[in-house]
């Protein structure tokens, strides 16, 4: 077992001419990258060898090949090049106020994968040595996400108000419910719907994501089953197979129902669901670049967001 006295002591230099070898693919070409003779590159490479206490190339008559220590040290070798290469720009961004990490939350009915793409490519270009993470997240695994997962910033945390009083909320609109359906549910050919009605036939839902919290419980009446789904694709498509009913807002399904796979049920004899309402929400103590950049992209429903926000009626 290595202790702190016997562990080998890496150079630099060393490191970067076996990096240069591997990647120009020969002793020949590296040497003219570093501006080092033939020798001394392959000298510098025996010496690493001599250090870790292991082979790292096999040479070849024509050219040489890796080890497996060769292989698994060239990976880590390029990383901590590049990290090293790139620490000034670092910590200069993180001087300036740009996190290093940054979580975005995204509440699963607003997730659009194209829009997060495209928003994770700008985050990209504007802070490069920011890591970057997004989350889908169901009801109060929103929540559970920003507060036990190290989330920066929620798109869509259910309620207007904070949950903790660590955390900061701006409300963003509500999600109005549409009950769906197929055309061919006969849900759907009632002139009058009723609760009674409705318990007959099942409800399609998505279980809370919540790992930490208490589930929050989807709608469903008093002794109706239940179809628990994992994501919004899948409940979509039990809708159109006529599986069972269920709550959408309508911009979710508008090409369902622009084709006719999913109709709107609209005739009940009482209100069935109330409005949702969105927030945006973040610690009260990240107040870090990236963070106030999303959030303001947000409040202007910019383009870049604005797929995300469409589900979202704004309050008056």
């Amino acid at each position: 077992m290595y202790t702190f006295k016997t562990l080998p002591k890496l150079n630099f230099e060393e490191l970067r001419t076996f990096v240069a070898v591997v990647e120009m693919k020969s002793f020949s070409r590296a040497a003219d990258e570093l501006c080092r003779t033939t020798a001394a590159v392959s000298y510098r490479v025996k010496m690493l060898e001599n250090s870790l206490g292991a082979p790292l190339i096999v040479r070849q008559s024509k050219g040489f090949d890796l080890t497996p220590a060769g292989q698994w040290l060239y990976t880590k070798a390029s990383e901590l090049l590049n990290w090293q290469q790139n620490i000034p720009e670092e910590i200069n961004a993180i001087k300036n106020g740009v996190e290093s990490h940054f979580t975005l939350v995204i509440n699963n009915l607003l997730y659009d994968h194209l829009c997060v793409a495209r928003l994770i490519s700008v985050l990209k270009q504007r802070y490069p040595f920011t890591k970057l993470k997004v989350i889908r997240s169901v009801y109060n695994g929103v929540w559970d996400s920003l507060m036990y997962d190290s989330g920066s910033l929620a798109i869509g945390a259910p309620t207007f108000h904070s949950i903790d009083d660590n955390f900061v909320t701006e409300p963003l609109g509500l999600i109005q419910w549409k009950l769906v359906t197929s055309p061919d549910h006969p849900v759907a050919k009632m002139s009058k719907v009723t609760r009674d009605d409705l318990r007959n036939y099942p409800v399609v839902n998505i279980e809370d994501s919540s790992s930490h919290m208490q589930k929050r419980l989807p709608w469903r009446l008093v002794g109706q089953e239940e179809i628990l789904v994992p994501n919004l694709r899948t409940k979509v498509a039990c809708h159109e197979r006529g599986l069972g009913v269920g709550f959408l807002p309508s911009s979710l399904v508008s090409e369902q129902l622009q084709k006719g796979s999913l109709v709107i049920v609209e005739n009940f004899d009482e209100h069935l669901r109330t409005s949702s309402p969105m927030s945006l929400a973040w610690a009260k103590e990240d107040s870090g670049i990236v963070n106030r950049w999303l959030r303001d992209l947000v409040k202007k429903r910019d383009d870049l967001v604005a797929p995300l926000l469409a589900p979202i009626s704004p309050t008056q």
